[in-house]
């Protein structure tokens, strides 16, 4: 390890007294030559027939007449505009994560994606230490019931639109519990959901999806090569369906 001397550290204090004295030199070189310039002449330069001619045209043209009105609404209207375009693109775009997945993914079934280093990826900022899990689901027939193991803390579920919007997510922290059986509902089933449960036996997480078409993730850490085997298996554990197929 690198030791700094007392030397070392106070190097830099000798030299302050030379920087001042060369960056006061410079503000004096500054200084006298601001004075000797022609800033004395702009309030004479403001008070010349041409420059009041033009200020009279823009104010007659411009403010008095109400057409600046006309510029900053255009301004707005442009930037409103813009954003507007921004936070639509992706419920425009024709290459969603669920069309993506179309080809690979069955809908209302588990689908486990292959590791980073097998294939190009699937999803974007894909980490190689992470194995993932997902369900695209279809609420169009009804609830869909996911099962799925949570071997540690460090396992999450998470929940997205068709575009990828999160609007719900969970981690092995937050349960508690080493398996988790979620039923997503669309809005208007929740009521008939939340029912069921009441009847159930089984602890069920309830899901409110305000879309009928989503994707399901779940990410399972890597907690090194001794491990990779039991968390395979685990994972593969996972499964998603129709609720009542």
């Amino acid at each position: 390890m690198t030791k700094l001397s007392l030397s070392v550290l106070t190097t830099p204090l000798q030299n302050w007294g030379t920087a001042r004295e060369q960056t006061l030199r410079k503000y004096r070189r500054a200084q006298a030559a601001i004075s000797k310039s022609r800033l004395g002449q702009i309030p004479a330069l403001i008070k010349h027939p041409a420059v009041k001619r033009l200020y009279s045209a823009i104010y007659r043209h411009a403010i008095q007449d109400g057409r600046w009105l006309w510029v900053l609404g255009v301004l707005l209207a442009s930037g409103i505009f813009h954003i507007l375009i921004i936070l639509n693109v992706p419920g425009v775009a024709s290459r969603t994560a669920w069309d993506r997945l179309a080809n690979v993914a069955p809908i209302n079934q588990m689908y486990i994606l292959p590791r980073v280093s097998e294939k190009p990826l699937l999803l974007p900022f894909m980490a190689p230490d992470i194995r993932y899990a997902l369900c695209r689901f279809d609420l169009t027939t009804g609830p869909v019931r996911v099962k799925a193991p949570v071997q540690n803390a460090n396992w999450s579920i998470a929940v997205y639109s068709r575009t990828g919007d999160n609007f719900y997510s969970i981690s092995g922290a937050d349960l508690r519990r080493v398996q988790i059986t979620m039923v997503i509902v669309s809005g208007e089933r929740a009521a008939e959901a939340e029912a069921d449960v009441a009847d159930a036996s089984e602890e069920l997480v309830i899901v409110k999806s305000p879309h009928r078409k989503g994707i399901l993730l779940i990410r399972a850490p890597l907690s090194g090569q001794s491990y990779d085997a039991l968390t395979e298996n685990a994972i593969r554990k996972a499964g998603c369906s129709v609720q009542g197929s």
